[in-house]
């Protein structure tokens, strides 16, 4: 069962709720937290609705799950597991916050608290993060984290793998 309640000493994590529509909204709509997603910046309000009624589906199915992440009682941005493949026991994670709050070690908080509830909590084997080549910070995020670099997919995007071993 996919958790929704993860915390570390100074984040909570919560499955997206339709609540968090207008804070995530100006998170998707950012073009400085998008310029590396698989996202263009939203341009309205209904466009974080939908994105989270996919989320909320995503996780009564199992194939997925987004949670919102809340620094000091404030939704900042959100992070998940992109998708389960749970007969090869591997998932993709992916992350994004306010710049506000980049440089705060949040992010390292955020991606070791996913590995570890994929690893302890949900028995799978192998996390990845496809990170375009040019965001060198997420790129370095997930090094210190224990990724290693997998596989150039194309030009611009290359995915870190961590195992559980590792």
């Amino acid at each position: 069962m996919i958790p929704t309640l993860l915390k570390t000493k100074r984040l909570t994590l919560t499955p997206v709720h339709l609540s968090e529509a207008t804070v995530l909204f100006n998170v998707w709509s950012n073009s400085t937290v998008t310029k590396y997603m698989n996202i263009a910046p939203f341009e309205s309000l209904q466009q974080a609705k939908e994105m989270i009624a996919f989320f909320e589906e995503s996780l009564l199915t199992e194939k997925a799950v987004r949670y919102a992440i809340y620094y000091q009682n404030n939704c900042i941005g959100s992070c998940g597991f992109n998708f389960f493949d749970w007969q090869a026991k591997e998932t993709e994670i992916g992350y994004e916050i306010l710049p506000t709050f980049w440089n705060l070690g949040l992010g390292t908080e955020i991606v070791a608290l996913l590995c570890q509830t994929a690893f302890e909590k949900l028995g799978l084997e192998t996390v990845f993060a496809s990170i375009e080549k040019e965001n060198t910070a997420s790129k370095k995020l997930v090094e210190k984290c224990g990724f290693q670099l997998a596989t150039e997919q194309h030009s611009t995007l290359e995915v870190y793998r961590k195992s559980h071993t590792t």
